[in-house]
């Protein structure tokens, strides 16, 4: 049980003060510490808002291109949300959305805390097919349209939103694949109830199931099911593609999806918008790396 006294609370910052002096490799550890540190003196009454905005400011260029960065911004952003500061809010969410967009659980936090879905995100990583194949999403498919569908066998009414992806494939004369998820964990990642349906989806493989961070970054945490339409650049229409299946209503895509995969191709290269492999390790996002730390107005 902890001693709830002021004595401990002492001790408390003492040793956070410690901690803190440990130099910035070490970042993963110090940066709890950090933050109570500067919640401590934000709290105080008589601290100017320009000196509470600066402290935030200071301790995102001080982790900036460290391994606890991604952690340390989704802690600023609450703290400048708190303030009510739209300015310096909106910087640190936007260097949150473009540094980290492959990362689950940035996704999941900028989408639960504040809503940030549609265009402004992408469905990412990399996955094994149920064949052994590894995809890369969005690299390995740039310049053309799909959807990735989350499911599960429990999902409520899972014939009739299988249905309804298939009947909108047809509508598209198959201009596009379907990668599916399975969030039961199941050894064959689910082909025998996609092939029951005569579904012709990739298979992927998501040995934890509804617990993969995969889904936990992009799906929708109170469903079993999340279908992802993605178009040539990776965006996916987010909350609202689910939205549409659960009312039972047609897939909506025509909005986000491109038609012409030659034209699509030819839009994410001249946008920047795509990922170039120089090796088997090493992948850059020539659209979210910048090659500065983050500055504020």
């Amino acid at each position: 049980m902890i001693n709830n006294t002021q004595e401990s609370r002492d001790d408390v910052f003492a040793t956070a003060r410690e901690i803190v002096k440990a130099p910035m490799e070490f970042s993963k550890i110090r940066l709890q510490p950090d933050i109570l540190l500067m919640r401590a003196k934000m709290a105080a009454g008589d601290m100017p808002m320009e000196t509470r905005l600066k402290s935030i400011q200071e301790m995102a260029e001080l982790y900036y291109e460290t391994e606890a960065e991604a952690t340390c911004l989704m802690h600023l952003t609450m703290a400048a949300k708190d303030l009510e500061d739209a300015t310096v809010f909106n910087e640190l969410k936007l260097n949150l959305n473009s540094r980290f967009a492959q990362d689950a659980e940035v996704a999941a936090f900028l989408r639960e805390r504040f809503g940030v879905s549609k265009r402004d995100m992408r469905f990412s990583g990399t996955f094994r097919t149920l064949k052994g194949e590894t995809i890369s999403f969005p690299v390995d498919l740039v310049g053309h349209n799909y959807m990735v569908c989350f499911w599960s066998t429990k999902t409520p009414d899972l014939q009739k939103r299988f249905a309804l992806v298939k009947e909108y494939q047809a509508k598209s004369d198959d201009t596009f694949k379907v990668f599916s998820f399975n969030l039961d964990a199941l050894e064959d990642a689910g082909q025998s109830v996609l092939t029951e349906n005569s579904l012709d989806w990739t298979a992927m493989n998501q040995p934890k199931g509804i617990n993969s961070k995969a889904f936990l970054g992009f799906g929708h945490a109170k469903s079993s099911y999340t279908l992802l339409p993605c178009n040539a650049m990776g965006y996916s229409l987010g909350k609202s593609s689910n939205r549409h299946m659960m009312h039972e209503s047609d897939v909506d895509v025509s909005s986000i999806l491109n038609e012409d995969h030659y034209l699509s191709l030819m839009q994410a290269l001249s946008c920047g918008h795509f990922l170039i492999s120089e090796s088997d390790d090493l992948r850059l996002n020539l659209s979210v790396c910048p090659t500065t730390s983050p500055t504020f107005s």
